[in-house]
């Protein structure tokens, strides 16, 4: 009887809910290549400021490194030629020597505030980082 009393008193069907995400899902590892790509890491203002958009890179470059060995970064900003870089326009693209280490970083950045902006994680393709980097109108690097 006092079992029966204790199960009245539960609340009845308690669920677990999922937190409730805002923005793009989390990076996954089915995805993961040697390159992280972050967005809203920059103001429009930091992001043509040659100085501010540096040492954004540099603090970032020093963060993705708590995660494994960074071969390179990059920030792709408007350059002279205009259009290559468009749908990578403000992005940070880091690259890891290894895949497992590219997404233990995107994973752990993926959601966090910077400069109260959520930064966002996705992969590209080690070409795509290397044709940005080739490409000193419209990136600032550091390797």
């Amino acid at each position: 009887a006092a079992a029966a009393a204790a199960a009245a008193h539960r609340s009845p069907g308690a669920l677990a809910v999922a937190p409730l995400q805002i923005g793009p899902p989390p990076p996954a590892e089915t995805e993961a290549t040697h390159v992280v790509v972050l967005s809203n890491l920059f103001s429009e203002a930091e992001l043509l400021d040659p100085e501010e958009a540096s040492e954004i890179l540099e603090d970032t470059k020093d963060k993705a490194a708590e995660y494994g060995e960074v071969k390179g970064a990059l920030v792709v900003r408007q350059g002279e030629g205009g259009v290559v870089g468009m749908p990578y326009m403000g992005l940070t693209l880091v690259r890891f020597s290894e895949t497992a280490n590219a997404y233990a970083a995107a994973k752990a950045l993926h959601g966090l505030k910077f400069d109260g902006r959520p930064v966002a994680a996705k992969f590209a393709t080690i070409e795509t980082f290397e044709s940005f980097s080739a490409d000193a109108s419209v990136t600032i690097k550091m390797v």
